[in-house]
């Protein structure tokens, strides 16, 4: 099963802020980006830009490749385990 660039990316978001507990207020007063415009966002009306995902990296103190494929894997496509 085929998933997009953009719904890997936003899942890979939301589990790290459940793993970390983190609200999508307090991402919003750490990364810039309104409370709003995440909520769409992690819902998956629109994907993120490259620059909210780095604000996001930032406020979370990770890097950002953390939501972005990873070498070898191809977008769009699941790894087969």
């Amino acid at each position: 099963m085929a998933i997009s660039l953009a719904s890997s990316t936003t899942r890979k978001l939301g589990g790290v802020l459940a793993e970390r507990q983190v609200t999508v207020e307090s991402l919003s007063a750490g990364s810039g980006i309104p409370a709003s415009t995440l909520h769409d966002k992690l819902g998956g009306s629109a994907p993120f830009e490259l620059n909210e995902l780095d604000a996001i990296a930032v406020a979370l103190g990770l890097p950002l490749q953390e939501f972005l494929p990873r070498s070898g894997q191809r977008a769009g496509r699941r790894s087969q385990a």
